[in-house]
């Protein structure tokens, strides 16, 4: 310790010295003084010398040499016991070895890192817990760092415990301890446990990952709803143009038919984008009490389109009701009957189960809907990542790796959580907790769609900066009875109601150039205060349509691609309308 070095001793041994030497001399003095020197007297000096030295030298030595090197000593022992706690409190794990590598200490905190006792490595060397030490490259790079450059040796690695086969991630941290003369007596060797801190940078690493996808996923939201906007509203006029008595009605109604299609298609476009925002958490989805078991069985029906003969399909649902968003959730059913039938490649009586079953979960009743199969399953560090984005174990062009990220989160929007139990060669089994919803007494049949036809003259000022999107509805409009006034910004939509005289009803796209639709509202309000304004938005990115309906800027809005008669069904109840 400091307080007991050698320089310390040096000195005590020359004050021990110089008080004895000089205390004789005083006694030598004293004796030729008082003439008992010489053999005349050999026994005063014999008894006398030793009791007068002692007398003389004892207060000296007990004040300039005893009184320092105990306080040395308490000083020392108070650092020591200081050291030792510190050591045993400690949460990393300490080594001391001998300059050989033998263990001579180690702490407390190390042998619950490494399950293992005190007395299992006292003594031993430590290239015997940690063979990689005998390697006659790491000896080389550790000789070269700790000896030479007179560094402290850093390495990270996953390393399996002392006691058993368990790994743990450390930092595993080698420094040399010298003496007065510079020479290496001993190795410190430090363990710290990382694992918490690298699963906090992975979260991290994940969190801004998402925000980088949510950034992507917004852009890629408004520019492709924008899009599917024009195409549904085209296909509503080729629809409509197919019902000309001029065409033959077999020729009219496989064109419908057609049309149709891709008006579905388009808008299952749409629900695949909405799927990205949810799943980046950028867009809301649209939770209310939805039958479950129709839902289940109708996508299982067009699921079963791309499932192969060979692999048994089974379903059993019970009748419930539960709050999620349908188009998710049935997109979401897609994907993991999907999953399943990749993952039973080359199994024997491949088979798929899906059940939906009502569970008592924490005093709360849940939907749980299982797809199980009896394919190859996953390994535990597969199963670990398989809700990580983009991460996929399919061969390239085959997988992307959102599936199950996506369906997560759309389930954790829902309230509920996904539970996936897997091991190799037994099949896999992904659950949907999903929280149940009331059901009402009194269901209510929907009315039978009906074509949409406007009061004649309705005049409806249209702004959008999309050409084809805005070109398309104002025609669809048209076609119901409308007179639409078509504007390519804000700016030029406040422009045509100054010039046009009077306008019924507008319908703003929300993110345009020069101004904004909400923006444009506002001033509309300003000089009409009684115009209804109906919003569409292809993204949302901000909330600011909830904002606006709130502060009463518009009287609604509508995501893109809207139907034309979805357009058409708000603006009726707006304005007057004639069916």
């Amino acid at each position: 310790m400091a307080g007991l070095s050698r320089g310390l001793f040096v000195n005590a041994g020359i004050k021990l010295l110089g008080i004895v030497i000089g205390g004789e001399f005083l006694i030598m003095l004293t004796f030729a003084a008082l003439g008992w020197e010489g053999p005349a007297s050999p026994w005063l000096a014999t008894v006398l010398d030793p009791v007068l030295l002692a007398l003389i030298v004892c207060w000296p030595i007990w004040h300039w040499v005893v009184l320092p090197l105990s306080r040395a000593a308490k000083t020392a022992g108070y650092e020591l016991m200081l050291l030792s706690r510190a050591l045993e409190q400690l949460d990393d794990g300490v080594i001391i070895t001998d300059r050989a590598g033998r263990i001579e200490y180690i702490n407390e905190a190390l042998c619950r890192m490494m399950n293992i006792s005190e007395n299992d490595v006292l003594g031993r060397f430590i290239a015997e817990l940690e063979p990689r030490m005998n390697g006659p490259d790491w000896r080389r790079s550790f000789l070269n760092c700790v000896v030479r450059q007179k560094r402290i040796w850093r390495e990270e690695l996953r390393e399996p415990r002392w006691g058993d086969s368990k790994q743990i991630v450390v930092e595993h941290m080698v420094a040399p301890v010298r003496s007065d003369d510079g020479h290496i007596t001993h190795f410190v060797t430090i363990k710290r446990d990382i694992a918490e801190r690298r699963e906090m940078e992975r979260q991290l690493q994940h969190a801004q990952k998402m925000e980088v996808i949510g950034a992507l996923s917004g852009g890629i939201a408004h520019n492709f709803n924008n899009m599917l906007a024009a195409i549904t509203g085209n296909v509503y006029l080729l629809r409509e143009l197919a019902r000309d008595p001029g065409i033959p009605p077999d020729i009219s109604d496989k064109m419908r038919e057609r049309l149709s299609t891709m008006e579905q298609v388009a808008f299952q476009a749409a629900d695949h984008v909405r799927s990205l925002l949810a799943f980046a958490r950028k867009g809301e989805i649209e939770v209310q009490p939805t039958p479950l078991a129709p839902l289940v069985k109708e996508t299982l029906k067009l699921a079963r389109d791309g499932v192969p003969e060979d692999i048994e399909l089974e379903c059993k649902v019970e009748d419930m009701t539960a709050s999620v968003d349908a188009s998710q959730l049935q997109q979401s059913l897609l994907n993991l009957v999907n999953n399943a039938v990749d993952a039973l490649e080359g199994a024997e009586e491949p088979r798929i189960r899906v059940s939906l079953t009502q569970e008592r979960i924490e005093g709360k009743d849940y939907a749980c809907l299982v797809v199980e199969d009896n394919g190859a399953g996953m390994p535990r560090h597969v199963m670990q990542r398989a809700c990580d984005p983009y991460f996929t174990t399919k061969p390239v062009g085959k997988g992307t790796g959102l599936g199950l990220a996506m369906t997560k989160g759309f389930v954790e929007q829902c309230g509920g959580w996904m539970d996936i139990r897997s091991e190799p060669t037994k099949g896999c089994a992904v659950t949907l907790c999903l929280p149940l919803a009331e059901q009402d007494s009194q269901e209510q049949e929907t009315a039978p769609a009906r074509p949409v036809r406007l009061r004649p003259g309705t005049r409806v000022l249209l702004a959008d900066d999309e050409p084809s999107a805005r070109e398309a509805l104002a025609e669809a409009l048209r076609s119901m009875g409308c007179k639409v006034i078509e504007a390519f910004d804000g700016r030029h939509a406040l422009e045509r109601l100054a010039n046009e005289g009077r306008i019924h009803a507008a319908v703003l796209d929300i993110v345009m150039p020069h101004m904004g639709g909400i923006q444009a509202a506002r001033r509309m309000k300003e000089v009409c205060p009684d115009i209804p304004v109906l919003l569409l938005t292809g993204y949302d990115a901000n909330g600011q349509a909830e904002c606006a309906v709130r502060e009463g800027v518009c009287e609604g809005i509508l995501n893109k691609p809207a139907h034309p008669e979805t357009i058409a069904e708000h603006l009726a109840r707006l304005l007057p309308a004639e069916s």
